[in-house]
């Protein structure tokens, strides 16, 4: 079996907690004790699209040192979360090796590295390799977890989550890398991040970082508002495609936000500047808080999606769910207080039979489908 078919099998590379007897999966490994995050209040949040392997447009002479550079960032801007894309392996060197070991060395803690394969890039060049997105949080990471799109067009995308103990609260964190060329498929993308990040917290600390490939103006981004999530980059530019969002939910608030990794402060370690949120907590808004589930088997490759007729529900186009087993399942923060319609869609396009389905917001519903 290929190294590449190894990763493939098992999804997810994620250091093992101290005390996990479970083995740690390729790329990435670590050990030893765990010294947790730290001890202050305020936590960096730093997403960074390491353009895979290439040195081009950098001054560095080595991935090894370009990555023990943004470890050295990392310590001094009090860094403790990592979202990372284009995080390669070829057949000559791993990055999620040298990150690991560079964050170590440089910050004297362990890290936890949560990895999920995209695809194969720069495929039959001499610069071809693996293209993970990736997640490393200072001590453990709890739940890692691989997110593949159900909606796609050309090359594969992932996204990898994770649950992390800042002190104060559990975040729960998702890195995200999303189609570059295709709208719709960008789109669907974006929809299923939104309903992933809020089914796996219920809207309480919630955290998505990565490359969007869309502007704020975008759908994309659009998307990740209606579900109650704040660009904590608002202020900066308006041609970036870098995000940190946090629900408004979360128990967080932003102390100070700036682009790294621009040649300014700290060289240029990528053809993408480095985006990060320091934030620290706060109180968390209320939330009123609706569950959509159903139990469903759809054939091999199929997903559902719902629609309905109360934003940010809509009957033109569907949030794609988020699937354990059988159980396919949206929350929503923002739908308002009473009762709404809702019906369920096999892959956004075939709508079940019957009448539209009755639900109450700030309560569990549920209800049968079938198409």
């Amino acid at each position: 079996m290929t190294r590449r078919a190894v990763v493939v099998a098992l999804l997810l590379g994620c250091t093992s907690p101290p005390g996990d007897d479970s083995p740690a999966h390729p790329p990435g490994e670590s050990g030893g004790e765990d010294t947790g995050p730290p001890l202050s209040q305020a936590v960096g949040l730093l997403s960074i699209n390491l353009h895979c392997l290439q040195l081009d447009g950098t001054d560095f002479s080595s991935n090894q040192e370009r990555l023990q550079l943004l470890a050295r960032a990392v310590q001094a801007e009090q860094v403790s979360v990592l979202a990372l894309q284009e995080l390669c392996v070829s057949a000559e060197q791993s990055a999620p090796d040298l990150l690991l070991a560079a964050l170590q060395e440089e910050t004297g803690q362990e890290w936890s590295l949560a990895t999920a394969y995209a695809h194969l890039g720069w495929e039959g060049t001499e610069d071809e390799a693996e293209e993970y997105v990736g997640l490393a949080v200072r001590g453990p990471l709890s739940e890692p977890r691989g997110v593949t799109f159900h909606v796609q067009d050309g090359l594969q995308r992932v996204a990898v989550a994770g649950s992390w103990d800042a002190g104060f609260t559990a975040l729960h964190l998702l890195s995200v890398h999303l189609d570059h060329l295709h709208d719709e498929a960008r789109l669907g993308q974006a929809r299923q991040v939104a309903v992933e990040a809020l089914s796996s917290s219920l809207g309480a600390s919630a955290v998505v970082m990565g490359d969007f490939n869309a502007q704020p103006d975008s759908d994309a981004v659009s998307s990740m508002l209606q579900m109650g999530f704040r660009d904590l980059g608002l202020g900066l530019d308006d041609d970036r495609i870098d995000y940190v969002f946090a629900h408004r939910g979360s128990a967080l608030e932003v102390t100070s936000l700036r682009r790294l990794f621009t040649g300014e402060s700290w060289p240029e370690v990528s053809d993408h500047p480095g985006m990060l949120a320091t934030v620290q907590p706060k109180e968390p808004e209320d939330l009123l808080t609706t569950e959509i589930a159903v139990d469903h088997a759809p054939a091999d490759g199929g997903y559902l999606a719902l629609r309905g007729g109360s934003s940010p529900l809509s009957w033109e186009w569907g949030w794609p769910a988020s699937r354990q087993g059988d159980r396919w399942r949206v929350t929503l923060t923002e739908i308002s207080a009473g009762d709404f319609e809702y019906k369920w869609l096999l892959d956004d396009e075939h709508w079940q039979g019957g009448d539209n389905l009755q639900g109450t917001a700030g309560s569990q519903n549920e209800g049968a489908a079938s198409f």
